[in-house]
């Protein structure tokens, strides 16, 4: 959906003055397609620090809640499905 606003607000711009928006392109067509450019990636940079933040609330984040419990060296000892050490 941002990147549909982006978009429509571009094409606004282009509808509203043509000209303008072509003789920028024309006459510092880097610059141009930098200020462009920039516009998608801080949307990306945003969408990217989400999907981290999603992850990371996935896992338990920091949550005291989150069903850990401590193994020891005697829970380790008594599991039958773990694997011996061969010597």
């Amino acid at each position: 959906t941002q990147l549909g606003t982006i978009a429509n607000e571009t094409i606004q711009e282009v509808k509203n003055n043509p000209k303008d928006y072509a003789a920028r392109l024309k006459n510092d067509p880097k610059a141009f397609f930098e200020e462009e450019k920039s516009k998608f990636t801080v949307l990306d940079n945003k969408t990217e620090d989400s999907i981290e933040e999603g992850k990371f609330d996935d896992e338990g984040g920091a949550a005291p809640n989150n069903n850990l419990r401590v193994v020891t060296e005697e829970d380790l000892k008594k599991n039958k499905n773990a694997l011996s050490d061969k010597k």
